[in-house]
């Protein structure tokens, strides 16, 4: 049975004197799955896996 995925695009804003995205990416990594959980809406999301292949992000994200 097929199943609905729904997608949302994400865009990123430098700011001055910030780190770069790869910074942040690496910090939520060694972060734990508890400190990874945001509400967004009316639900919870979290960032499951988040890893780096060819120069390209990739992130898994679940839905509670």
């Amino acid at each position: 049975m097929a199943e609905k995925m729904k997608v949302h695009a994400f865009s990123v804003i430098i700011l001055e004197n910030r780190g770069g995205l790869a910074d942040l990416l690496n910090k939520i990594t060694r972060d734990g799955l508890g400190a990874r959980v945001r509400t967004v809406g009316f639900s919870d999301l979290r960032i499951q896996d988040i890893h780096e292949a060819e120069g390209k992000w990739f992130m898994d994200f679940g839905k509670f």
